[in-house]
């Protein structure tokens, strides 16, 4: 595919999606993801398979135990996965724009 077909793929698509009713879509989605259904199962494994999702870093770490879609993508990680740093001295500084007496 030329670069110019590919652009003029890009547009097309962000014009069906701008054409979509985004609030109304939105909800639609909000509802199906809290759907409690013997369809979530296959369609977490296809998710994990699909886009290689690492299951040992989950709590719990079985799809099966998950009651929506929605917990599944909400789902809280083992603590050690992604530990928090714990540096306050920078808390509430924005370093890229200049302080009261025009430092940085």
């Amino acid at each position: 595919m030329s670069r110019t077909s590919a652009a003029m793929l890009d547009r097309l698509r962000c014009l069906l999606l701008a054409a979509l009713p985004q609030h109304a879509l939105s909800r639609v989605i909000f509802r199906l993801t809290r759907i409690r259904t013997r369809w979530k199962d296959p369609l977490v494994r296809w998710f994990i398979g699909a886009f290689g999702v690492d299951m040992s870093e989950a709590l719990p770490s079985d799809p099966a135990r998950y009651a929506s879609f929605n917990d599944f993508f909400t789902r809280p990680l083992k603590p050690e996965v992604r530990p928090l740093a714990v540096d306050r001295a920078h808390e509430g500084r924005r370093p890229h724009l200049p302080d009261r007496t025009g430092r940085r």
